[in-house]
């Protein structure tokens, strides 16, 4: 009798636990830190600014460092940057410890930890769809999701409780020790799926071919470039969408912030909940572009319902928007991932970092705008409208080269 083949393999299973340990780590201290640096200095426009900080490097260093992370192992930048987390970390127990409150150090801190985060992110997503058996990718990438949702939604109450009973320092060294484990685990992993390290036209010169290389990629694969211009359109009316809604949710009587909580929460467990079918069910490589379009259409539907809708009614509206996030995000990266060249997936990734950075901040300086001129409730209308008629230009009519992309499948370990 043929064994069944399965995901959890050990290399699959290994960096599993260690993103679990990565998520749990970063979930306990991003809370309390941001907690603190409002305690101490009683002003939103700091806090606010940390922030800023740590979005910087994406902007331009996710795309300048891509081609050198596609050249060489993965697996040796992923547990070379661990080691330096652990060092920041574990550096910022002992300041913590030894000084007083002082905002330059978080800000030092936060820049520190966001720019290698831009390495990491880049190494990581390019290395993990090779730790996916051959055929398996949509149960990869639904745990993933899984994994990500159902941390973040143990550790956030977890976190404000640390923040009022844990000294701040202790956090900062629990996290250097998660990654210590998640080091010992990393180490385990093979590379054996790997294509070898490029070793031929190092310098200058190779290095700019590469960054080329990469735009000139996109500039072909109509498909790919469609598929991304829309996601960052998508995700950044998104991010516009919920400073609405949580604004309308905070300022209308009878709702308030705890219920807008409610329905995050409620779009969480939907998402942990779809995970769990797609881990079960696997949705056929031709079908996949139909399922996206359908569900890129009613998250639209959907949004724009939602401050309408009575409170029971918007749980139920926000757990389906959930829901089908977490579908569109599972078929695109088992598609992306697949039909994009293992030695190009840095430089792409990053590219369409940048492309969702820049869209994410215009996006929320317009719904902030909106805010202030318009309805709310308007204003949410309006940023749906504007993502269904990219979904249109970009999505729809371009069917022939999309669809494409949507039904790649790995013909060999990469």
């Amino acid at each position: 009798m043929k064994e069944k083949k399965t995901v959890w393999t050990a290399d699959f299973t290994r960096i599993t636990l260690a993103s679990i340990l990565s998520i749990i780590g970063g979930e306990a201290l991003n809370l309390p830190m941001s907690l603190l640096v409002y305690d101490q200095t009683e002003s939103t426009f700091l806090s606010s600014l940390i922030m800023v900080f740590g979005m910087l490097p994406d902007i331009v260093l996710s795309v300048v460092v891509s081609p050198v992370i596609d050249r060489t192992s993965k697996k040796k930048w992923i547990v070379g940057l661990d080691v330096l987390f652990a060092l920041t970390y574990a550096a910022m127990a002992f300041a913590t410890f030894m000084l007083p409150f002082y905002y330059g150090l978080y800000v030092l801190f936060t820049l520190i930890t966001s720019t290698l985060s831009v390495f990491y992110r880049l190494a990581y997503d390019a290395w993990y769809p090779d730790l996916i058996p051959k055929g398996l990718e949509q149960k990869g990438f639904a745990v993933s999701g899984m994994v990500m949702d159902a941390t973040v939604v143990i550790m956030a109450p977890v976190s404000a409780f640390l923040y009022l009973l844990v000294p701040i320092w202790l956090l900062f060294a629990f996290v250097a020790v998660t990654i210590v484990i998640a080091i010992a685990i990393e180490a385990g992993i093979k590379e054996a799926h790997h294509a070898p390290e490029k070793t031929e036209g190092k310098g200058l010169r190779a290095y700019l071919a590469d960054l080329k290389e990469g735009f000139g990629y996109l500039k072909k694969e109509h498909g790919v470039r469609n598929i991304f211009t829309y996601m960052s359109v998508c995700i950044g009316t998104g991010d516009g969408r919920y400073i609405l809604e949580r604004t309308y949710y905070q300022t209308t009587a009878g709702l308030g912030v705890a219920r807008y909580g409610f329905l995050s929460s409620a779009a969480t467990a939907a998402r942990v909940l779809s995970g769990l079918v797609l881990y079960k069910k696997e949705v056929p490589a031709k079908k996949r572009f139909g399922v996206v379009r359908f569900v890129y259409t009613s998250l639209n539907v959907l949004s724009a319902a939602l401050l309408f809708l009575p409170f029971p009614l918007a749980l139920v509206d926000m757990a389906l928007e959930g829901g089908l996030s977490n579908t569109s995000y599972t078929l695109r990266q088992t598609a992306t991932k697949a039909y994009i060249p293992a030695d190009m997936r840095a430089r792409l990734g990053a590219i369409f970092m940048m492309m969702m950075s820049v869209t994410g901040i215009g996006f929320t300086l317009l719904a902030g705008a909106l805010g202030e001129v318009l309805p709310l409730r308007t204003g949410v209308i309006l940023l749906c409208a504007i993502d269904l008629a990219v979904m249109l230009l970009f999505i729809c009519l371009p069917a022939r080269h999309n669809r494409v992309v949507y039904e790649a499948v790995r013909t060999k370990e990469d």
